[in-house]
């Protein structure tokens, strides 16, 4: 690397959308903007049960300007109509999600076709306008009136008899009827755009609409019983019934949408001058002392720094101007910042300060602001510089070159960390985390690659070792990664070296900090150099069902016990404890038996045979020690608590056993597995299969 007098040549400027300067009231013109894009229903109930989903949607905006508080600034009226198709696509995997066949598969259809709903919306309300440069800004609101309509249509398929002696049976699973509503809209939006010439620009926006209640009559067939995994076999659904509803709901949604703006001629300005062109362009001349050097002629347009190489090396963020390279903490170095502001073609000082080894990189931007007219160009000057030790004389005056090494994190800030510079052996390197995956469990795996930039120091390789624990950016937490390939450390070259590891825990949508070391050897050195970084990814949510997330519903299996009351009765208790929601249901079904072989003499009838390993008498529920609850019905392979509570659930059940003879050899050993579910204010159901084993022997 070249050793040179300066470090870092920057300029920088703010720009302002010039529709008029100070002083002068332009008249602007009405703009005209046509777009589409996608509208996505936010209600809940609309778009899983009632079938009015996500789907195209058309806009067409006027908006007229009133008047200009600031130059940069206009106020107006924003006239709007829309056109959307709201999508019911997603009425067929319902169908197929909720009614599966035991001996056969269901493939629904929809014999009228599936019809889609159609909302035209007119509206019209105050909007505001910022620009700055090409680019401008418009949040508004408007209020307006919507109307939305739906055809009615059923789903349904032919199910085939596991028996010969029955027939085919066609079964109309779920129906809607024509539906249709209007009233009062309000549409908050944002828009943003960038003008591609003096009558055009493009713009994209995002905007929430809350619109009229919608009430959807809906009829869905119900089996008869309870199922099996999941699926009916096919009497019960023969012997089902349909059951008809009707329920009413907001309509809502979120939209993205984007197109293209036609700004319509205006007035002419309060002095009578002819129009002047809509951009003013912002590139001053250069001052004297910058015509000599090619390297001052580079801008930028504020918050921005760029280096001479269109590099962006500063910004200024919450008031203060960060160089985004890491700065030296090698004894001997130091560091010089000199900024001027340029005005009217002079240089005019606002900063001049040195630092040694161990600067931040930051310094109070307070000082770095437009003037009224909305506009002003800095220059800065960082100049990295070497100390001789003390005693030692030296003529080595030469100023050297610091290498900027960004360390951009995903959330666009830069990560100050430090890094020993040595004279004329300054190496540069890239470090990217890339993607991240779920590979099972609570466990993520995060990929990246990482190598060596060329330099004129001849470094070919360096070292990147992994600190011992990463940080959870949400609340601090130290993360602690496993699996690291290749081993850490490990070496990476000019070509690029991909690396994982696995982070394992509760990461669901949260961010995580890297933090690694880079170290180097340059030939002219007797020990290496070192550069703490760190990188921060967003990591994904691994919990793919609703009841493997404890936010959801956290059930925890606790004490249980099988005790014989008499030769024909047995005691089951269990306890669970169930958060974090309230549980509205709790049943326990018997889905397993085994007993063990016995003497022929041992056999015999029981009183009731037909209550055999069934739920009889009386079973109870008590949550958190309070009240009783008897469970329904009995004799019965399955029962059912009615509640509304959470917390610590004790159930006692009792079930009838086979028949066994008054001898004091004869036993039997039982296993029953009962299957409990637990149904949340929701409308979620989970589940735990606990198994009892127990010895039946003959009570005298």
């Amino acid at each position: 690397m070249k050793n040179r007098l300066t470090l870092l040549m920057l300029l920088f400027a703010p720009a302002a959308f010039a529709q008029g300067q100070p002083g002068s009231k332009k008249a602007e013109g009405p703009v005209i903007s046509l777009g589409g894009g996608i509208a996505q229903t936010t209600s809940t109930y609309l778009k899983d049960s009632a079938f009015f989903g996500n789907g195209p949607r058309l806009t067409g905006n006027v908006f007229i300007p009133v008047f200009k508080p600031a130059p940069a600034l206009s106020l107006g009226l924003d006239v709007a109509g829309s056109y959307t198709w709201l999508k019911a696509d997603n009425s067929l995997s319902f169908v197929q999600k909720n009614y599966r066949l035991t001996e056969g598969a269901i493939s629904p259809s929809a014999p009228e076709g599936v019809k889609n709903s159609r909302a035209f919306s007119f509206s019209a309300g105050p909007q505001l306008q910022w620009s700055a440069g090409r680019f401008f800004i418009s949040p508004g609101i408007r209020l307006g009136y919507t109307n939305v309509s739906r055809g009615g249509f059923s789903i349904g398929d032919s199910i085939t008899p596991s028996s010969a002696f029955d027939r085919k049976r066609y079964i109309t699973f779920f129906s809607v009827d024509e539906t249709a509503a209007g009233g009062l809209t309000v549409a908050p939006q944002l828009k943003a755009g960038l003008r591609i010439g003096r009558h055009l620009s493009l713009w994209a926006g995002a905007e929430y609409v809350s619109g009229p209640a919608i009430t959807t009559t809906s009829t869905y067939w119900q089996p008869l019983g309870e199922p099996v995994d999941g699926a009916y076999n096919y009497g019960q659904y023969v012997e089902g019934k349909a059951i008809t509803r009707s329920v009413e709901s907001k309509l809502s949604s979120f939209g993205l949408q984007g197109g293209i703006a036609f700004h319509l001629p205006g007035g002419k300005t309060r002095d009578g001058g002819v129009e002047k062109p809509l951009l003013q362009s912002t590139e001053q001349q250069p001052v004297p002392s910058q015509q000599k050097d090619p390297q001052r002629k580079q801008t930028a347009t504020a918050p921005v720094i760029l280096s001479p190489d269109r590099h962006m090396t500063a910004s200024l963020h919450n008031g203060h101007l960060f160089f985004h390279y890491i700065p030296s903490d090698f004894p001997q170095s130091g560091m010089k910042l000199i900024i001027w502001k340029i005005q009217e073609g002079r240089r005019i000082k606002v900063l001049e300060d040195t630092w040694l080894n161990g600067w931040n990189g930051a310094v109070k931007g307070e000082q770095l602001k437009a003037d009224k007219s909305g506009v002003s160009r800095y220059e800065a000057q960082l100049t990295a510089f070497y100390h001789p030790a003390a005693g030692i004389k030296s003529t080595n005056k030469s100023i050297f070159l610091a290498a900027s090494v960004p360390v951009y994190e995903n959330n666009g800030n830069s990560n100050i960390a430090a890094f020993n510079i040595q004279n004329n052996c300054t190496v540069d390197h890239a470090f990217s985390l890339d993607s991240t995956k779920c590979i099972g469990g609570d466990t993520i795996r995060v990929y990246g690659h990482a190598n060596i930039l060329p330099n004129s120091a001849g470094v070919t390789s360096a070292i990147i070792t992994f600190d011992p624990v990463f940080l959870e950016t949400t609340t601090n937490t130290q993360v602690t990664p496993v699996n690291i390939q290749p081993a850490n450390p490990f070496t990476v070259t000019t070509n690029s070296t991909s690396f994982s590891f696995d982070v394992v825990g509760d990461m669901c949508n949260k961010q995580l900090r890297v933090f690694y070391d880079f170290s180097y050897q340059c030939p002219t050195l007797s020990v290496p150099a070192h550069i703490p970084c760190a990188d921060t990814i967003s990591l994904p949510c691994c919990i793919c069902t609703y009841c493997d997330d404890p936010a959801n519903m956290n059930i925890v299996t606790g004490a249980q016990s099988f005790t014989l009351v008499n030769t024909g009765e047995a005691a089951i208790s269990q306890q669970f404890t169930v958060t974090p929601k309230n549980i509205t249901k709790v049943t326990a079904q018997i889905v397993y038996i085994g007993e063990s072989n016995i003497d022929p003499a041992c056999r015999d009838c029981a009183k009731d045979e037909s209550a055999v390993y069934h739920f009889t008498g009386s079973n109870q529920a008590q949550w958190n020690g309070g009240g009783q609850i008897n469970g329904a019905p009995s004799p019965a392979k399955i029962i059912q608590w009615d509640c509304n509570n959470q917390g610590d659930l004790a159930l006692n059940m009792h079930i009838a056993l086979p028949g066994l003879a008054q001898l004091d050899c004869c036993r039997r050993d039982i296993r029953i597995c009962i299957r409990y579910t637990f149904t949340d204010k929701d409308c979620k159901t989970c589940e735990r299969l606990v198994c009892y084993e127990g010895t039946q022997i003959p009570k005298h």
